[in-house]
């Protein structure tokens, strides 16, 4: 019995790492409130996250804060240009779900461009916690590299269903 709660033991390696996720996830919590700074935390969090059980390890709450105050500009920047567009589209959507005719049924394009922008958004900011570059050639690489990957995993699940 004193084996299984000792601090070698692979059940608290389990429960340590398992505490540290816990961690991680109300620091990225809190750095979201501002709803402004949701693309640096998820680029943060992307950032340890990917560190965690290599020899890059390190503190995690210090590698957190490092990387949301290194990437923040950058993650920012590309957030906003992504919010705007979410925010165009949904306002497209109940614009064109109201009218009568032909026209109520243009909403299923701008769910379609909704869905290519959640995509992107999720695509984005693992590519900026990984890769090093500057804003504009994050938007000229960052965003088409993330359109293409999520436009080629579209293309494959509906093939596969």
């Amino acid at each position: 019995m004193g084996g299984f709660f000792s601090l070698d033991s692979k059940f608290m390696q389990a429960m340590s790492r398992v505490a540290d996720l816990i961690i991680l996830n109300v620091i990225y919590l809190v750095t979201c409130l501002p709803v402004i700074t949701i693309g640096a935390a998820s680029t943060a969090l992307y950032t340890v996250c990917f560190r965690l059980g290599t020899a890059r390890e390190g503190s995690l709450v210090k590698g957190y804060f490092r990387a949301f105050r290194d990437e923040f500009r950058q993650a920012t920047l590309i957030w906003l240009f992504l919010l705007l567009f979410g925010a165009a589209s949904c306002v497209n959507i109940i614009l064109f779900l109201s009218m009568d005719g032909w026209m109520h049924y243009l909403f299923f394009l701008f769910v379609l461009f909704l869905v290519i922008v959640v995509m992107m958004a999720s695509y984005a900011f693992p590519l900026i916690s990984q890769f090093r570059n500057d804003t504009t050639g994050m938007r000229s690489m960052g965003l088409s590299e993330s359109a293409s990957v999520d436009l080629d995993r579209l293309c494959d699940e509906l093939l596969l269903r």
